[in-house]
């Protein structure tokens, strides 16, 4: 039975679930499955996991679609998500249950991905959304009525996203919102292999002699795999912040070993956030470290030895 806590952040308060499937390993050398892969592990490394405590209504899937966006009081990408699951798991019971919760407020998730009112057609407001997953506004008390319809919200949304039936549309959704968040800048470096980004395959290490010319200027070695892997799993976290690290690394090394050096360095030296490398271990560089270390999904030599790739520390 999952267990539904609450939790005050800051100037809110509201429920999490923790999710209770591990988000697995790929099966597969595609680039992109080991991007998803290493952010889930940083953003929600189980599949079920959602949270509404943080001002944002409701959260939920690999990489945390929020429901409401607190700055701007608009509606965030969560049903655009749940629009996407019900196309890609469509005898989801879970997914079912949620729509009948919604149709009974009067609401329907649109094939645009808007919750919308199911008679006019008009966008759900994002504070009626708050004021109903998380009464009121943001602010959940810790016991009684408005406590247990908050909780139901949030146990009706885990079980949508720990549902076996939804996980690989889950992770489907969440490489597109990878690619397409910052496309254009990303493609200053994929755009060399010539590769649509869904397809792009990691290959071994590019110094072995083996290598022809022709493989490895059509594929990632696993040196920059690993490095954009990263850069994924921080653009999520901060696309703009990125993006400028990526743009600013290209004209100096374009791709190979120095490439996907400069690349980690300045990604782990950026000052923005928890970002930046520090003797504490308690930032967004160690944390990626470790687990792209634990996945076994790149070369130990990688992160342990001298002049590695990915260093302890800078």
């Amino acid at each position: 039975m999952a267990e539904a806590r609450w939790i005050e952040f800051h100037d809110w308060a509201g429920i999490v679930v923790n999710g209770t499937a591990d988000v697995p390993k790929p099966t597969t050398d595609l680039h992109m499955d080991r991007a998803f892969y290493l952010t889930s592990q940083l953003e929600a490394p189980h599949f079920g996991s959602v949270q509404s405590y943080d001002g944002a209504a409701m959260s939920g899937g690999p990489l945390h679609s929020i429901a409401v966006l607190p700055k701007s009081m608009a509606q965030g990408d969560f049903f655009k998500l749940l629009r996407h699951l019900e196309v890609a798991a469509p005898t989801s019971t879970a997914l079912q249950a949620l729509f009948r919760a919604y149709a009974g407020k009067g609401w329907a998730v649109a094939r645009d991905g808007k919750l919308r009112d199911s008679r006019t057609g008009t966008d759900i407001s994002a504070q009626v959304i708050r004021d109903t997953f998380t009464p009121t506004n943001g602010k959940v008390p810790k016991t009684g009525p408005l406590f247990e319809q908050a909780k139901q919200w949030a146990l009706l949304h885990f079980a949508v996203f720990s549902d076996a039936t939804t996980f690989a549309g889950q992770r489907d959704y969440a490489i597109g919102n990878l690619i397409n968040t910052r496309k254009a800048d990303e493609q200053l470096f994929y755009k060399q292999m010539n590769l649509n980004t869904l397809r792009v395959w990691t290959a071994v290490i590019a110094e072995d002699a083996h290598i022809a010319d022709d493989e490895y200027n059509n594929h990632l070695t696993l040196q920059e795999d690993l490095a954009m892997c990263m850069y994924h799993a921080h653009s999520v976290n901060g696309p703009s912040p990125a993006a400028e690290v990526l743009k600013a690394v290209l004209p100096h090394h374009q791709r190979g070993t120095a490439f996907a050096k400069r690349l980690i360095h300045d990604l782990g030296k950026k000052k923005y956030g928890r970002w930046e490398d520090t003797a504490d271990g308690k930032n967004r560089y160690d944390r990626t470290r470790d687990a792209a270390l634990a996945s076994g999904l790149w070369p130990r030599d990688f992160f342990i030895g001298t002049d590695v790739l990915m260093p302890k520390d800078f």
